[in-house]
């Protein structure tokens, strides 16, 4: 017994299998077969708004080119972790092509209200903290302290570095 599935899964009628029988199934002309593309999914749920970032405004401190003060510049950070931003926005300014940070751990004291910024440098690093002069020392590290003891959000009274542990002189 022969049966004929159509496109839609049921049996074909018997007189539509009987013909293809017997005139056979190829045509004199060629027509090319194109793949029925796959049926797009559904989406189950919809696709909830991401909520909005607050934003604050932060004040870091850069030092001029100079090398004799600092200039306030205002930022935008995210207000959810606003100090790690205000952070990382400081040594970005402070970091040469030679001298790279890949890190830092934040160990703040909140019984005399010091803070503790301890530094990793890249492995690529062409340069040791040891190695920065005076004025590079004062536009990163400087920055860093000048800025954070500036503002009142954190009430950090002072800031000290390290490298891994041993502290940076400054």
């Amino acid at each position: 017994m022969l049966l004929l599935l159509n496109r839609q899964g049921s049996i074909a009628p018997l007189s539509l299998a009987i013909a293809l029988i017997v005139t056979g199934c190829t045509s004199s002309h060629s027509t090319e077969l194109t793949p029925t593309p796959a049926p797009v999914p559904k989406i189950a749920q919809r696709l909830e708004p991401t909520p909005a970032v607050e934003m604050i405004e932060m004040t870091v401190y850069q030092l001029d080119p100079f090398c004799e003060s600092f200039v306030e510049k205002s930022i935008q950070v995210p207000e959810q972790n606003a100090l790690q931003a205000t952070i990382h926005n400081a040594i970005e300014e402070g970091t040469t092509a030679d001298f790279t940070i890949a890190g830092y751990r934040l160990q703040p004291n909140p019984t005399d209200n010091s803070l503790t910024i301890d530094f990793r440098l890249s492995p690529q690093s062409g340069r040791l903290f040891v190695s920065l002069s005076t004025c590079e020392r004062m536009a990163l590290l400087g920055s860093l302290k000048e800025t954070l003891t500036q503002s009142s959000r954190w009430n950090i009274e002072e800031v000290k570095f390290t490298d891994r542990g041993v502290p940076i002189g400054f």
